[in-house]
């Protein structure tokens, strides 16, 4: 090997080695943006697969903060945190004894939850069967993808 190539491949190797390393840096720096990104997509998604149905449904909406899907009475344990973004309410029948139509009423809300250090957008949904207290589950975007997959 001459000077001449040996010269030329130490700088090529440095070249690279800068440029990979350059790379990984902003790889690094954007990893919290990436998240925060991916985050929104699933709440997006979440949305998407609960919105249409929930509106299609609704007999009323409540956009007030501090709407409640399960108040007066929630049940003990419930996860009813965040602020309300959007509440749905309206009323059905399920077949009861003797095949009598027993009344529901369902509200479902899409709160603003608070997370560890970010915002979430979770849907919390409270079914009342003939007038008793309601039961009251709580779908994020895991549970969603869990609904998808099934």
């Amino acid at each position: 090997m001459t000077l001449p190539e040996l010269l030329i491949s130490v700088v090529l190797t440095g070249v690279l080695i800068a440029s990979m390393s350059m790379s990984i840096t902003v790889l690094y720096r954007q990893s919290d943006n990436t998240e925060g990104r991916v985050n929104n997509a699933r709440s997006e998604q979440n949305v998407n697969v609960w919105m249409p149905a929930d509106l299609a449904s609704a007999e009323s909406v409540d956009t007030t903060p501090q709407a409640s899907p399960c108040a007066p009475s929630c049940p003990p344990g419930g996860d009813i945190g965040g602020t309300n973004a959007l509440m749905l309410t309206w009323s059905g029948t399920v077949p009861g004894p003797g095949g009598v139509a027993v009344p529901t009423l369902t509200k479902v809300s899409y709160r603003y939850v608070l997370v560890g250090l970010e915002y979430q957008l979770v849907r919390v949904e409270c079914i009342s069967v003939d007038g008793a207290a309601p039961t009251c589950k709580k779908n994020t975007a895991d549970t969603t993808l869990k609904h998808i997959l099934q």
